[in-house]
């Protein structure tokens, strides 16, 4: 039966028969949405990959060790599906600084885009190729540059399409390919360019599957240089580890679970310093932060944060809960 034949039924079905058209419409929707396959979003983050302190200096073991753990997932089930974003990490947070380019530039903003583009392209051809040696072969770079462009930093005015219908991405995964994207510089057309972040890549690709027929994000991980987020900063003496962020339908904070069964209020801080000599120009662990409790609330699925290159990372990326790691997530969903 069409879906127009369905639907005119249901318009004139009499009222007597227990529910209205647009319920049952509803439920028709919802049970043709339940068939999508799952997919896991996964961020690479620049301090993990890379160290920050240093310009251009790759982590290679932990690059090769989370390729590693992609591959042999793959193929103990030929059915996982992701799609990877990664930091720029040293390879791309130079620059931007120096040029001032979130801001829209200082000097010679095209010195500033072309130096910012080269090197982040650097590292997203390091990770591809990683990819491909551990067996990954079919990683594919997906550039939002020059596609994306914004207005005042935050309003996409050209090439949207890319991270709102996502149809260019589900073609990719039906196809068997691992979409691989990247935070990058962009044109803004109020302000001659901007930084448009993995993270925000992250938050647009959550948002728009929701819509998704075909394909639906069954979890996100953020895969850093530390266990997940702490009360304080990893390195001070004392700081625990919070395991569980529990949130409000709004995406705000309603209570965290600390390290050793200690909760926490909303009232309770979270220290979100960068550490000493770090160049970090997209918001750093706040950022992850933000965009982790948006992504839990509006996609209503789980954020794990958790350490590169060990066995929580193996099962988050399986879309696990990992042993050790913070988990973010709607109260109802715990």
């Amino acid at each position: 039966m069409g879906s127009l034949h369905l639907f005119l039924l249901l318009l004139w079905a009499p009222r007597g028969l227990g529910r209205t058209w647009l319920d049952a419409l509803s439920s028709w929707r919802d049970d043709a949405l339940s068939g999508r396959k799952d997919v896991v979003l996964v961020k690479l983050g620049g301090s993990a990959l890379t160290d920050k302190r240093v310009f251009e200096s790759l982590r290679s073991a932990n690059l090769q060790s989370v390729c590693q753990q992609l591959a042999s997932l793959r193929q103990s089930n030929p059915d996982a599906r992701w799609i990877i974003v990664h930091g720029a990490g040293s390879y791309g947070h130079f620059q931007p600084k120096a040029f001032n380019l979130s801001a829209g530039g200082e000097g010679d903003r095209v010195e500033g885009l072309q130096r910012t583009r080269a090197s982040v392209t650097k590292l997203s051809a390091l990770v591809i190729d990683a990819l491909h040696r551990a067996g990954l072969r079919t990683a594919i770079q997906v550039p939002i540059f020059p596609r994306i462009v914004t207005r005042n930093k935050r309003e996409i005015v050209q090439g949207g399409s890319l991270l709102s219908d996502c149809a260019e991405l589900e073609g990719l995964l039906r196809r068997g390919f691992v979409p691989v994207l990247h935070g990058d510089v962009v044109f803004d057309d109020a302000q001659n360019c901007t930084i448009f972040s993995g993270d925000r890549i992250l938050q647009c690709l959550a948002s728009a599957f929701k819509q998704s027929s075909s394909f639906r994000v069954s979890a996100c991980v953020f895969l850093t240089d530390v266990d997940g987020v702490f009360d304080k900063g990893p390195e001070t003496r004392g700081a625990k580890l919070i395991r569980f962020v529990s949130l409000n339908n709004d995406g705000s904070i309603k209570f965290m679970q600390i390290d050793g069964g200690a909760h926490k209020s909303l009232s309770s801080s979270i220290e979100t310093q960068s550490s000493p000599g770090v160049v970090d120009v997209t918001g750093g662990i706040r950022g992850k932060i933000n965009a982790s409790c948006t992504i839990a609330s509006q996609a209503r699925v789980p954020v794990y944060i958790c350490r590169i290159a060990t066995m929580d990372a193996l099962d988050a990326l399986a879309g696990k809960n990992p042993e050790r790691g913070t988990r973010i997530a709607l109260d109802e969903s715990r």
